[in-house]
């Protein structure tokens, strides 16, 4: 609840007095003289020169009881009435006693708010002062400089800037509330010559409207999930508290324009719960806040996850997270940007596509749209498997070598030109080298006979 916004509101300034009781008018001044029978304020003082030649007086109660003694200051007399309130006489030897009344001002102020039947309604605050002292030409009024536009009637007449003159020792000005928060507000009333004030403590009901949606109307022992906005049908405008079933105070709100309190219960405890009016006491209706279970579970093989609660209908936000916290979309069917929406029930399986996630660890958050639940489940995509060759004895086939070798050797002697031929087939077979070695000796022998 707001701090109090102060209105000050002054009487400065009056000619004439009504003396309440003794019925006689007298002029306001600080300094008064005494008169036997007259009527002072509380705050005045009250003078009297060459009084006596005594160097005291003495002032008594209209009983005869001893207030104080006075010291005259060359037979001059002052009495101050700052802390008198009554009927006293003061009196010296040589003088008989004097009578007086001291009486103290009041002023009194007086605020009601009233509530327009239009709707939307507004709100205006009717400011009544008053005081006993009589003869007052005018009550000036005034406060805060957005007070000024607020200030409309009959009996008021601006007179400048935020200042508004009320003719008479009584009179009423009307404030217009409608575009100030609810909420407890104070206008004081003060007159500047005597220092007398008064106030009065007012409350400004909110114009509450109804929220744009909300969860339904609850009933007496009702159920009511964590998180749920619900209404109670109460009075327009009233005021109502929200106590829990041991009396701890937890809110107090106003009703609606259309007769109905609407209560959020997201930061409202699990637990049983009264509505009471704020006036009375009386209860309203009371009902039950139960906080939502819920469990999330992921199946790598079967790229599932299922939701497990004990709320039959709720929507849900699903997301799947990396370990370093980066939302990964593309894992969520139907995803709406990185998330999506699931119409669960009390259980509820919704298809993944997992096979799009690099191996690593990550983690599914499922969150209740209009709870505060959350719950979490952690997987793990693994490396894909590497094949390893097999290892397969294979025999070598034996390598088999066939050597052949042919050797022919004709040779013609003449006398005149011996001709001398010599032929080496090589082929890969068995005898091939002794064949090489037959061939050489035989060129040799040729060699030899015909050296």
């Amino acid at each position: 609840m707001r701090g109090l916004t102060r209105f000050v509101i002054a009487i400065l300034a009056a000619s004439l007095l009504v003396a309440a009781g003794a019925g006689v008018a007298v002029a306001w001044s600080d300094e008064q003289p005494l008169t036997d029978g007259e009527f002072y304020w509380q705050g005045q003082t009250i003078v009297a020169s060459n009084f006596s030649s005594a160097d005291e007086a003495a002032l008594y109660t209209e009983s005869g009881s001893h207030v104080r003694n006075i010291t005259l200051e060359n037979g001059d007399l002052e009495i101050d009435t700052s802390e008198l309130k009554g009927q006293y006489y003061v009196t010296t030897p040589d003088r008989e006693q004097i009578s007086f009344e001291v009486a103290i001002q009041t002023i009194g102020v007086s605020v009601s708010v009233t509530r327009s039947t239009e709707d939307p309604p507004y709100l205006t605050a009717t400011v009544t002062v008053s005081t006993n002292r009589g003869g007052t030409p005018a009550i000036y009024i005034y406060g805060t400089d957005n007070l000024a536009d607020r200030l409309v009637g009959e009996n008021g007449n601006v007179i400048n800037g935020s200042t508004v003159a009320v003719e008479g020792t009584n009179g009423e000005i009307t404030i217009a509330l409608d575009d100030l928060a609810g909420g407890e507000e104070a206008i004081r009333a003060r007159d500047p010559e005597s220092g007398t004030g008064g106030i009065d403590i007012f409350d400004i009901p909110q114009i509450t409207h109804p929220p744009d949606s909300y969860d339904g109307i609850v009933g007496r022992g009702e159920t009511v999930w964590q998180g749920e906005t619900v209404a109670v049908n109460v009075t327009a405008h009233d005021r109502y508290g929200l106590e829990q079933l041991d009396g701890e105070h937890i809110m107090t709100k106003q009703a609606a324009t259309d007769g109905r309190l609407y209560v959020n219960t997201t930061d409202v405890e699990p637990g049983i719960y009264r509505v009471l009016e704020n006036k009375s006491g009386n209860e309203v209706t009371r009902f039950r806040v139960k906080q939502q279970t819920l469990e999330a579970t992921v199946d790598v093989e079967e790229e599932t996850i299922r939701v497990e609660s004990d709320r039959k209908e709720y929507t849900a936000t699903v997301r799947i997270a990396n370990d370093s916290g980066n939302v990964t979309a593309r894992a969520v069917p139907k995803s709406e940007g990185d998330w999506m929406t699931l119409n669960a029930s009390e259980s509820a399986v919704l298809q993944l596509n997992l096979s799009v996630l690099a191996p690593g660890e990550y983690t599914v958050h499922v969150t209740v749209d209009d709870a505060p639940v959350t719950a979490t489940s952690s997987f793990t995509i693994a490396e894909p498997e590497t094949a390893t060759p097999t290892e397969t004895e294979t025999e070598t086939p034996e390598t088999t070598v066939t050597q052949s070798s042919t050797a022919t050797e004709s040779i013609t002697a003449t006398d005149t030109s011996p001709t001398e031929t010599a032929t080496a087939t090589n082929a890969k077979t068995p005898g091939f080298g002794i064949e090489i070695a037959l061939a050489a000796l035989l060129a040799s022998v040729a060699w030899w006979r015909r050296g």
